[in-house]
C-alpha cells in the first residue's frame, strides 16, 4: 500500500474515531441526565472522561500527520490553531 494511501486511510480512521467520541459524549450526557443512582453516574462519567481523552489523542495525531506532510512537501500552509478549526478539516477528511 502506498504511503499517501496509508496516511489518507489513517486520517479517515482518526476522523471517524473523533466522530465516535462525539457520540460517546452525547450518550454520557443523556445517561447522566436519566441516571437512577450514583453507579450510573460513575459509568457515564467514565465514558465522558474517556471520550475527551481519546478525542484529544486523535486530534493531536491528525495534527502530527499534517505537520509531517507539510515538512515532506515543503508546502508551508497554515495549520489549524484550535480544535474548532480542526473540525472543518475532519469533516473534509471524512467526506473523501
Amino acid at each position: 500500500m502506498e504511503m499517501a494511501t496509508k496516511q489518507e486511510t489513517a486520517n479517515k480512521n482518526l476522523a471517524n474515531l473523533i466522530a465516535l467520541c462525539c457520540e460517546m459524549l452525547e450518550l454520557a450526557d443523556l445517561g447522566d441526565n436519566y441516571r437512577v443512582d450514583d453507579g450510573c453516574g460513575v459509568v457515564f462519567g467514565s465514558l465522558r472522561d474517556s471520550a475527551y481523552k481519546i478525542r484529544r489523542l486523535a486530534k493531536e495525531e491528525l495534527l502530527k500527520h499534517d505537520s509531517r506532510r507539510e515538512t515532506k512537501s515543503r508546502n508551508r500552509q497554515s495549520k489549524p490553531k484550535t480544535y474548532c478549526d480542526l473540525s472543518t478539516k475532519i469533516e473534509s477528511i471524512q467526506s473523501e
